[in-house]
């Protein structure tokens, strides 16, 4: 088998390797990590049962598909060539990860939460999720005293207005300041656990991220093909594989442009964003194209793909001329 071919099987080995550690490695990560939480707030850990867990990890799996993108891109920079079948099977994998394979492991994950509907009742997600009776809590001004235990932030409690002119306490029943109450607000752990305000500014963009491909994956397929133009800008990222001799450049390069295009799809989709005014501009001039849902974001998208494949046929043309030249 020549070079290019390994390359190619070697790519798509890697495709379904790095699905899988992706995957287990971000629902590993969020477990532990609510499950310390849970331990330095309650006192207890997170229970989950097998199936549960499963089910949990496939929430996962497209994150860990279309991260795969970013990983294959790094491997083609380290076995870099000028050949174009590991560009074929890397073009044709990333287009199966988004286009296919995403929409369906949502699909496979709905059946399986479906199929096991007793394993999310009510009495099965009020075990080992509720507030712990007695609880402190303050979110701002608040302070929140939860006297039983509840499903999620629904408890009966007690709440304290600190920039009250009068330091009136009130009683609330279940649900009645549900969603007020963040995680890792407990007063006697705050300033332990609490991350700094970059890091928090990462994280909520990278959920918010992860909340919004969720969502448009439960909606028609025409919301999901009209945010995966995003993949085609990432596939185009290829460009730069053989940007420069310096391959830690190279990498960088990528490394930027990958989290770039993100944020800009993100702050494309989300309703309150600072491209509100533009992108209304842009979706009314393209509403007569057919089938599709944010025309803005795709046009975006379009645009910044022809150019990333202009620029990557110019760089495989001059380092075909170079690597010629030194043989």
């Amino acid at each position: 088998m020549s070079n290019s071919g390994r390359t190619g099987l070697n790519l798509l080995i890697r495709a379904v390797l790095y699905t899988i550690i992706l995957t287990f490695s971000a629902a590993l990560f969020v477990f532990v990590f609510d499950s310390c939480q849970s331990l330095a707030v309650h006192g207890y850990m997170i229970k989950m049962p097998f199936k549960a867990f499963i089910i949990f990890v496939l929430t996962f799996l497209p994150f860990g598909l279309q991260s795969t993108t970013l990983f294959l891109l790094y491997y083609l920079i380290r076995h870099g060539s000028y050949k174009i079948i590991p560009v074929i099977v890397f073009v044709v994998i990333n287009l199966v990860l988004w286009f296919l394979l995403s929409p369906l492991s949502v699909k496979l994950k709905d059946k399986m939460v479906e199929n096991n509907a007793a394993l999310f009742s009510k009495e099965a997600l009020a075990e080992g999720y509720g507030e712990e009776n007695g609880t402190f809590k303050n979110q701002g001004s608040y302070v929140y005293y939860f006297s039983m235990a509840g499903e999620g932030d629904r408890s009966p409690g007690f709440v304290i207005d600190l920039d009250a002119l009068e330091k009136k306490g009130e009683v609330f029943q279940s649900g009645k300041y549900s969603g007020m109450v963040e995680k890792m607000s407990d007063t006697l752990v705050e300033d332990a656990i609490q991350t700094p305000k970059a890091t928090d500014w990462i994280i909520d963009r990278f959920v918010n991220l992860f909340s919004l491909e969720n969502t448009l994956l439960h909606l028609d397929w025409a919301y999901w093909l009209s945010f995966a133009s995003l993949a085609l800008v990432l596939i185009s990222l290829l460009a730069f594989r053989n940007f420069s001799q310096w391959r830690l450049m190279n990498w960088v390069i990528i490394s930027i442009l990958f989290l770039a295009f993100l944020v800009f799809n993100y702050y494309a989709w989300i309703p309150d964003s600072f491209m509100n005014g533009f992108r209304e501009k842009i979706n009314g001039w393209l509403k007569f194209i057919p089938f599709v849902h944010n025309q803005f974001a795709i046009f975006f998208n379009l645009i910044f793909t022809i150019l990333l494949s202009v620029t990557g046929i110019i760089v495989d043309v001059k380092g075909r001329a170079r690597f010629a030249e030194d043989n």
